[in-house]
């Protein structure tokens, strides 16, 4: 692409997509940073530190212009598997501020040991089998549970490639409202 070339709408769209649906949580942002620095390429001479912050400088540049920041976050809130249950169920730690009541019941992904990222459904004891002192104490991250679908902590870590520290981001897709020109994700 030519950078006299505007980026039409419907390219727009398709980066603001790829950048949405990339997963990215707090301390784990690689992915996304080199999403944006394959995106900022054509643009001009790109690069990545140590932080995860993405420049770019474009072609021609002598100063002689205005320099424009873009500065916005690459990470999101998200868990880290801290164990593994014996019946394949993943024990959570909190990467961001959370509040627990929100987190039961959503679907999240889980990255494996070869990069991918898996489904997972986030459990708690249902309020029917809570007894009133549980239903009103609130319920703790300590009391969550992340479901991947592994029978055994076996299962988990061989078939499904999870381990110990493996990032979880909320599973979040990106859509486009086109009729109020409205983006979510």
């Amino acid at each position: 692409m030519e950078l006299s070339n505007r980026v039409g709408k419907k390219e727009l769209l398709s980066y603001i997509q790829r950048l949405s649906d990339a997963y990215g949580p707090s301390g784990f942002e690689h992915e996304v940073a080199a999403l944006t620095l394959e995106l900022a390429g054509p643009y001009g001479e790109s690069s990545v530190d140590c932080m995860q912050n993405v420049y770019v400088k474009r072609e021609g540049f002598k100063g002689d212009r205005l320099r424009v920041q873009l500065d916005a976050h690459l990470d999101e809130i998200g868990l880290i598997v801290h164990s593994i249950c014996e019946d394949g169920m993943l024990r959570i730690m909190t990467l961001g501020s959370w509040v627990p009541e929100r987190i039961p019941a959503h679907a999240f992904r889980v990255r494996t040991l070869d990069g991918h990222w898996i489904r997972a459904i986030s459990v708690s004891t249902p309020p029917h089998y809570m007894s009133e002192n549980e239903k009103h104490h609130g319920i703790t991250i300590e009391e969550i549970e992340l479901d991947v679908g592994a029978r055994n902590r076996v299962e988990a870590e061989e078939a499904f490639g999870v381990y110990i520290a493996a990032p979880v981001a909320p599973d979040v897709t990106f859509a486009y409202d086109e009729k109020n020109d409205l983006l979510f994700g």
